[in-house]
């Protein structure tokens, strides 16, 4: 009696004359020796994340605020130098133009104060709102809560949720209209925003001892203009230009901060919405 073969060892048959079933490499569309730019897209939607941490305090008031511009991709914080978010320059080089379609948010706050706060996040500038944040509750993207007093390990709370620019402005407006894109080297002409403040409810005179808070913010990009040159020398120069426009964009901000360099009290804007 012959010893069975194990599926293992036994050979497999032929398809066809000279053919077996050993896989084949796969084939590919590129070569190592192509020396040619790779195309690129005309649009290109894409997703950047942008990520802070620092504290909120106003040693002179018992209301402090901070505020982001979320569809500026290029200086996301309007009181600091080169904040664009993580992977802007790179696409930078290859598109002229850009418009941020809608952003996420997520912020997580912690209070080391003596009295419970008042917490609110909105898209408001506060050049337009002053200190009364209490009247912007009534905002379809306003939210807000109570953050407890310090107890030893600090008082939290969390905001996130999901912003479209459309919805924000009530039109497709952001898909069209010259003032809300920009070039990639700035940032567009009407700004929207997302402020984080806190007001005391009356018994603290100022907010001394601060919030601690951490925002992440993962926009949707447009990126459109393509660039058609992508050699060397082209990328060289639009990388020159790049670094140019960021420094003087730098030295403009650091030269409107120069007074108030700390977070003491609410920023203003030129823009709301």
């Amino acid at each position: 009696m012959h010893k069975k073969t194990h599926a293992r060892t036994q050979r497999r048959g032929r398809s066809g004359p000279g053919k077996s079933h050993k896989p084949q490499p796969m084939k590919t569309r590129t070569s190592a020796a192509r020396v040619g730019p790779l195309a690129t897209a005309d649009e290109l939607d894409v997703r950047l994340r942008f990520t802070a941490s620092s504290r909120l305090y106003n040693a002179s008031g018992g209301a402090a605020a901070k505020e982001w511009t979320p569809n500026a991709a290029y200086d996301v914080d309007p009181s600091l130098g080169s904040t664009e978010t993580a992977g802007f320059d790179e696409y930078a080089l290859l598109y002229s133009y850009y418009r941020v379609i809608g952003y996420r948010y997520k912020v997580e706050i912690v209070s080391r104060e003596t009295d419970a706060l008042a917490v609110y996040l909105f898209n408001t500038n506060t050049a337009i709102t002053g200190t009364a944040y209490d009247v912007l509750t009534g905002n379809p993207y306003c939210k807000y809560g109570q953050l407890g007093y310090y107890t030893g390990s600090g008082a939290k709370i969390k905001f996130s949720g999901y912003v479209s620019c459309a919805h924000l402005l009530g039109s497709a407006a952001v898909e069209t209209a010259d003032s809300l894109r920009a070039v990639t080297t700035g940032v567009p002409t009407d700004l929207l925003y997302l402020t984080l403040a806190v007001q005391s409810n009356g018994t603290l005179a100022n907010i001394t001892n601060g919030i601690s808070y951490i925002i992440t913010l993962t926009m949707d990009v447009r990126f459109y203009g393509r660039r058609f040159d992508l050699t060397i020398s082209a990328m060289e120069a639009v990388v020159s230009e790049i670094k140019r426009a960021r420094l003087l964009n730098n030295l403009k901000k650091q030269q409107n901060t120069i007074a108030a360099p700390n977070e003491k009290s609410p920023k203003s804007a030129s823009h709301a919405v």
